[in-house]
């Protein structure tokens, strides 16, 4: 899509609502756990729309059950383009998915630790004011 001023848009998909049934099962039991954890409602539901977007890149590819490193590696391939804290964000919200995954045994521990950590980048900050200038 193309504005007005010429910018190319990034259109974002929230495919929770074409996930398999299976999927969107697990989706959901994914924001019960995190609301079990007093998550916040913005934290649910933005965890919750990467976790859909998770499960439909895998579900294009296999299963959940299936899921291994390649595919992770695949997935954060996805990512790039991004802005660093939108990355950051994204592999946050899979790497809580797949610990919710791994303790409801849909996951083993090994597709956990293939989620790579995100750099985070921290810009110049606003400029310190010195009252004795």
């Amino acid at each position: 899509m193309i504005s007005r001023c010429g910018a190319v848009l990034r259109r974002y998909s929230r495919t929770v609502s074409k996930l398999s049934a299976g999927d969107a099962d697990v989706v959901a039991r994914f924001q019960q756990w995190l609301q079990a954890r007093g998550c916040a409602v913005s934290t649910v539901r933005a965890y919750a729309t990467v976790a859909g977007e998770f499960c439909g890149f895998i579900g294009t590819r296999g299963a959940l059950a299936s899921l291994d490193g390649m595919l992770v590696d695949a997935f954060v391939a996805t990512l790039a383009g991004y802005q660093a804290k939108t990355v950051e964000h994204k592999l946050c919200a899979v790497r809580s998915f797949l610990r919710f995954a791994q303790g409801a045994g849909l996951v083993g521990s090994a597709v956990l630790e293939a989620v790579p950590a995100a750099k985070s980048v921290k810009g110049p900050g606003f400029p310190r004011w010195d009252p004795g200038m």
